[in-house]
């Protein structure tokens, strides 16, 4: 996915996140916001592959390969012929950057296609979003974030919570860097927001 736009802060500097370890005692959240751990995550991508969700967003030809991708996987699913029927389609209708634009027209017209209920187009869109590359059939950007977070295995619950919060209510202040106002609706440290605003920054495809 397309990154960001807005000017994110330039690397957050060692000695802000070796401020946060320090932190810890105050503040109980912070905790797991640390250097080594924000560092070292990475995004799930391809499975075996090494190759990233970024490669399927340049062009059409771009487009054609994530599409090639997402059937091979489909292949795998033990469903129906209807429901294999609708992924199809849907994978169709994404875009070169695997997002699912318009999706609530795609829906009324699958839906009649199929002639099956619209809930069961948006049963199987949660399928397609289980596919990899993470955040692959996301609607919006949100969405799209909220998926590879909900999927990335996080040692500790709780960071996993905060990030998902500031990705939910707080993603407006995380392009703009108003990263007081995150950290005051929180109750966390200034410098622990930063460090995960660059954790997203280098780690989530957008």
């Amino acid at each position: 996915h397309t990154r960001l736009q807005g000017d994110w802060s330039s690397d957050v500097c060692s000695s802000d996140l070796s401020s946060i370890k320090n932190e810890v005692n105050e503040n109980v959240t912070l905790d797991i916001i640390q250097y080594d751990q924000l560092s070292n995550y990475s995004i799930k991508s391809m499975g075996s592959s090494d190759t990233d969700f970024t490669d399927f967003t340049a062009d059409e030809s771009e487009k054609s390969n994530l599409k090639k991708h997402l059937l091979s996987q489909l292949k795998y699913q033990q469903l129906n012929e209807k429901n294999t029927k609708i992924l199809e389609d849907l994978i169709d209708h994404l875009n070169s950057q695997g997002f699912l634009k318009n999706y609530d027209k795609i829906r009324v017209n699958l839906a009649i296609k199929h002639k099956v209920k619209e809930r069961k187009i948006n049963d199987n869109l949660k399928i397609l979003q289980t596919f990899e590359p993470d955040g692959v059939g996301a609607r919006t950007l949100k969405e799209c974030l909220l998926i590879q977070i909900d999927n990335h295995p996080f040692d500790h619950e709780s960071l996993k919570d905060i990030i998902t919060k500031i990705i939910k209510n707080h993603l407006n202040h995380l392009e703009n860097n108003q990263f007081e106002k995150i950290a005051i609706s929180l109750g966390i440290e200034e410098s622990g927001v930063e460090a995960i605003a660059q954790f997203i920054k280098e780690n989530l495809d957008r």
